[in-house]
């Protein structure tokens, strides 16, 4: 069994504080990973790519690039 993908969302303070941040749970996923790309982030290790030019090399060739 492959294991879930630790996904967080960030809650900005906007007061000069740290801004902090949440691991994501189910429920929070369902409502607001709904698109196409938080859909693709919880599949396999696509929640590792740390960088743009990583997520970029992720779709390089696949659209005729």
């Amino acid at each position: 069994m492959a294991l879930q993908p630790q996904l967080y969302w960030r809650e900005f303070t906007r007061n000069g504080t740290n801004d902090i941040d949440h691991m994501a749970d189910a429920a929070f996923l369902s409502k607001n990973f709904v698109d196409w790309f938080g859909k693709w982030l919880q599949q396999g290790q696509n929640s590792s790519t740390a960088s743009f030019d990583q997520l970029i090399h992720v779709f390089w060739g696949k659209f005729g690039v």
